[in-house]
């Protein structure tokens, strides 16, 4: 279980998993709401998530989610 955790995963994994389009993926990423490493900091490298920041991203927007429809 920890080893899944440093599991790396592209835009692609991470759109698959959580069920919304890559661009989404990316928009999450580039706003800062989604912590991701893009390993050659320039134009047009590929970002990579680490599965337990995909994971914590997941759980803060459904709390956040939660909280906005009970307002």
């Amino acid at each position: 279980m920890a080893q899944r955790y440093h599991q790396y995963l592209t835009v692609r994994q991470v759109a698959q998993q959580v069920q919304l389009s890559e661009q989404t993926v990316r928009d999450h990423a580039v706003a800062g709401r989604l912590k991701g490493r893009r390993p050659q900091a320039r134009q047009g490298s590929k970002w990579r998530f680490l599965q337990a920041d995909v994971d914590c991203w997941l759980s803060n927007g459904e709390e956040n989610e939660e909280a906005e429809a009970s307002s």
